[in-house]
């Protein structure tokens, strides 16, 4: 049937701080309830049940959907998220500020 050839994934955004801790109005903090959100992925060899505590990056999607297509995903930054080893992972969180506004014209 459809799902024996079917791959479902849903994630989320990051949300707003909506003042929670005295915060601003702002979703780019180093803090976990703002880098970790939900990700479920479903499909044919995509074991049931099981939960990961290694994180997946947002540049982990574009290879794990070119490894569900057979393709390969050579000069891409991240990895696919199928097949993948439970060990750690670093990754760094990093925000610079809004910039300056540069003047048009």
């Amino acid at each position: 049937g459809i799902l024996d050839n079917t791959y479902f994934i849903y994630t989320s955004d990051h949300g707003y701080h909506l003042g929670e801790f005295g915060m601003p109005i702002d979703k780019r903090q180093p803090y976990e309830f703002d880098i970790r959100i939900p990700m479920i992925i479903r499909g044919p060899n995509i074991p049931a049940n099981i939960t990961s505590k290694v994180p997946a990056l947002m540049v982990d999607m574009a290879p794990t959907f070119l490894d569900i297509a057979g393709l390969p995903a050579d000069d891409l930054d991240g990895l696919s998220l199928l097949g993948r080893v439970e060990e750690e992972r670093m990754f760094l969180v990093e925000y610079s500020g809004e910039g300056e506004d540069v003047p048009s014209g």
